[in-house]
């Protein structure tokens, strides 16, 4: 008998009832992309310092 994901979405649709609605959408979507982004302008930013000629 497989439990996996049908086990976690009777869990938290019983629950928290996130399952297809906006703010599901939106609470997924902060908890992936917020970290992503800051970890890429990070780069960036070390990179533009970092380059030969600057002054810092």
């Amino acid at each position: 008998m497989r439990r996996g994901p049908r086990l976690f979405q009777r869990s938290c649709q019983g629950h928290v009832r996130l399952f297809d609605t906006a703010t599901g959408l939106i609470i997924i979507h902060a908890v992936v992309a917020l970290p992503f982004s800051a970890f890429v302008m990070r780069n960036f930013f070390v990179g533009i310092r970092m380059t030969p000629g600057s002054s810092l």
